[in-house]
């Protein structure tokens, strides 16, 4: 099977997100192709055999001008690389290039999937544009949501907000969770209690997560570090908080690791956090980085958000803002025998239910169920 795959991001520039995850489990039996939609920084990888398509796109700092200037050269080439390369499929989590492949398809007739692992119009603060465009962007991307959702053949969802929401427009809507690759966090080594523990945070840093709570808890807990891996637009207003908190001196901000670094960068940690504000972009999200703490053997302190809770459950601790991050991590260093129990059971969670390769066919049987009824609609 021939999959053409459209992802949101840069494939070479961007954290590794799912698509990276499940595009090496579909080469084993399938000929991979992706869309290289080229947005600048140092490459973190190379191409793995799957076969690469680069877009030519017009380059703004204004991602309202940027899905304007380029959509319709966007469709063009598309066009040309499904009917070139005879796609079977297209597996597609973007808005912009991701809506062009969908017509696209439809158009040639091939069949697509719509991945929703996020939900994309709250994004529409990430534009950085005035109040009245914001909305008119939200706008557009909950069109565009729609459309997507309506006009692929299938739609493959993280969770089951997304499920409830897909449902309403698509009748092949199918739940295929993020996941990790244990094998790549298997050196971390064991969890070992410590008076002065190192918290660690591994991931974007973005208007949706709450790292200035982590600073302020820092502030209390004497003796605690703090570092983050990771780089995004919130990071120049981190670091003045850090100096505003007077914390500066106990945060480690390393920046943009290769993924084969993040399992080093972990192992550093003796508590892993993910403080993401309560939104309706964060309830429905299930961050990678769960289970790779999980798997990891690291305590977990997560922001309470919904499918994390339906997951994890008890697993994890949770905790909003400064004070309750300050009663976690003193839980965790009061209550080392539960917190060790946490993390077997929490181990155990990541690496077999949550496992890549127990994912994976989970989605071949997505392809399997689109394809078959396109075979079942030429029939008739």
């Amino acid at each position: 099977m021939r999959i053409l795959v459209v992802p949101a991001v840069d494939w070479f520039t961007a954290l590794e997100n799912r698509v990276h995850h499940l595009v090496r489990f579909w080469l084993n039996d399938n000929e991979v192709h992706v869309v290289h939609i080229p947005l600048g920084g140092k490459p973190l990888r190379s191409a793995g055999g799957e076969r690469i398509h680069r877009l030519s796109t017009a380059r703004t700092t204004s991602l309202l001008l940027y899905y304007v200037m380029n959509f319709f050269p966007q469709l063009v080439q598309i066009t040309r690389i499904i009917r070139r390369e005879k796609i079977d499929i297209v597996v597609t989590t973007n808005l912009s290039a991701g809506t062009a492949a969908i017509i696209s398809a439809k158009l040639l007739g091939v069949k697509s999937i719509f991945d929703y692992c996020d939900y994309l119009p709250a994004f529409s603060r990430y534009a950085g544009v005035w109040s009245f465009l914001q909305r008119l962007l939200r706008a557009t991307g909950e069109l565009l949501t729609v459309f997507n959702l309506r006009a692929s053949q299938g739609v493959v969802v993280i969770g089951k907000r997304l499920l409830y929401h897909a449902s309403r427009f698509n009748p092949i809507v199918l739940e295929v969770p993020n996941g990790v690759d244990p094998s790549r966090f298997e050196k971390a080594g064991r969890w070992r209690p410590s008076p002065n523990p190192v918290l660690g945070y591994v991931g974007i840093l973005e208007f949706f997560v709450d790292l200035e709570s982590a600073m302020r808890a820092l502030r209390l807990l004497e003796g605690c570090r703090l570092v983050i891996v990771g780089d995004g637009r919130e990071r120049p207003r981190l670091e003045s908080v850090t100096r505003l908190v007077g914390v500066e001196q106990r945060v480690e901000m390393a920046g943009r690791v290769p993924y084969d670094q993040v399992q080093r960068w972990i192992s550093s940690m003796d508590i892993c956090l993910l403080p993401f504000e309560r939104s309706e972009l964060t309830e429905s999200a299930l961050p990678l980085k769960i289970h790779e703490y999980a798997a990891s053997c690291r305590p977990i302190i997560s922001s309470s958000l919904f499918e994390v809770r339906r997951m994890y459950g008890d697993l994890l601790l949770y905790a909003e803002g400064a004070d309750q991050i300050v009663a976690a991590v003193n839980h965790i260093v009061e209550n080392p025998k539960e917190t060790l129990k946490r993390i077997r059971r929490s181990f155990i969670r990541s690496t077999r239910t949550y496992s890549w390769s127990a994912l994976a066919p989970m989605y071949q049987r997505a392809f399997q169920r689109v394809l078959s009824q396109g075979r079942e609609e030429a029939q008739q």
